[in-house]
């Protein structure tokens, strides 16, 4: 699979929506290595947010947390997945 440099896609259909699903989805029509799918509705306006990074290895959720805690799970995520960890 040619997979293409990594890019920011909005995900939004009025908030009813599986965010895996919808996320797999985007997986392979942007043709990208990973995903990071949430629930906007719930994060906008926020502290935190709960997260999942789809992969073609699956599915791994990221517990609510505030979004600094996000934000360095999501590093060591892309850093485990490129082998710099």
């Amino acid at each position: 699979m040619n997979l293409q440099p990594a890019t920011l896609t909005k995900i939004d259909d009025g908030g009813a929506f599986d965010v895996v699903e919808n996320a797999k989805r985007k997986l392979v029509s942007k043709k990208v290595a990973m995903v990071v799918g949430n629930r906007a509705q719930d994060a906008l306006g926020a502290a935190g947010s709960e997260l999942f990074v789809v992969d073609a290895g699956g599915v791994t959720p990221l517990a609510h947390a505030d979004k600094s805690t996000q934000a360095r799970r999501l590093i060591a995520e892309i850093a485990t997945r490129l082998g710099r960890r």
